[in-house]
């Protein structure tokens, strides 16, 4: 009955799966196998979260943690201490589901002792909470960690195999692909620092190398050119911000392939909407260019 829910689960029809695990969990229930009904109840926790039933999710996910923690079962523990995060990320409560999550993380290793597919579900959604908290730095290194863990497997099986075990573990595809996608957007670029002055030229130490995400597959959700430009200028700047640098207006219409007139336009109606980006100003931006500032982009 497992197996045929998770069959139904992995093709995304969730609610022909939600009757397979309900009685996969109540027979394994009726013949007082512990384990078996945790791991049942664990995608059934997994399959109510996908239909945004959040407050039932929640529920079983606490009885599900408590029963584990009472019978000494740590890796199912761990798996609901997960999904307990998930409903907390999903639901909006980022910090909590941060610290939560970080509390249950588990280590290169451990992935033997709990299911392939919630092993990698933890270091996925590290990386997103992550990202939603804009800790973008934090964030790739977190998905780098992913990518890193899902390598290791992968080299421990024959290359004939790769193309199918990508297949076999949504999850770690998700992982893989995520992470070529935002490889191929990064770039490096050497900024001025934060706390640079502004009036005069700057010297070596003034400046700061930073990565940057200039474009992620999120958005291309956004259809409207403008709006999509300027949601990659906040994040561009709040990158900036957080790795202690910041832009000019050049060098942002140089990283997303615009004029500099239409990104101080941008500027100014995200001004108008209360958005306020740290950029440096016209008089830095100029005897920088001057001086050959160093602020051309570099793919990495």
């Amino acid at each position: 009955l497992s197996q045929l829910g998770l069959l139904h689960h992995w093709g995304g029809q969730l609610e022909e799966a939600e009757v397979f695990l309900l009685e996969a969990r109540s027979l394994m229930a009726q013949i007082k196998d512990l384990g078996g009904e945790m791991s049942a109840l664990i995608w059934l926790v997994e399959n109510i979260i996908l239909q945004k039933r959040f407050a039932q999710a929640d529920q079983l996910a606490q009885y599900g943690q408590q029963r584990c923690l009472e019978h000494q079962l740590p890796n199912e523990e761990s798996q609901f201490q997960r999904m307990l995060a998930c409903i907390q990320y999903e639901t909006g409560y980022l910090q909590e589901a941060l610290e939560r999550l970080e509390q249950h993380l588990p280590e290169s290793g451990q992935h033997l002792g709990v299911d392939v597919d919630g092993f990698y579900r933890f270091h996925l959604l590290h990386y997103k909470i992550l990202n939603a908290l804009s800790r973008e730095p934090e964030a790739l290194k977190a998905l780098d960690e992913a990518h890193r863990l899902a390598n290791l497997e992968l080299h421990s099986y024959p290359v004939p195999e790769y193309a199918g075990w990508r297949k076999a573990i949504p999850v770690v595809n998700e992982i893989l692909t995520l992470y070529e996608q935002l490889l191929e957007h990064n770039v490096s670029v050497q900024l001025a620092s934060n706390d640079a002055p502004i009036g005069r030229s700057l010297q070596a130490h003034e400046y700061r190398q930073i990565t940057w995400t200039v474009h992620t597959p999120e958005d291309d959700q956004i259809l409207d050119k403008t709006k999509r430009r300027q949601h990659q200028l906040e994040r561009l700047c709040r990158q900036a911000l957080a790795q202690g640098a910041a832009p000019t207006v050049e060098d942002l219409a140089r990283a997303l392939d615009s004029s500099v007139a239409t990104i101080k336009r941008d500027l100014a109606a995200l001004r108008v909407n209360g958005v306020n980006l740290n950029t440096r100003g016209a008089r830095a931006t100029t005897t920088n260019l001057r001086n050959g500032t160093p602020g051309d982009l570099k793919l990495i």
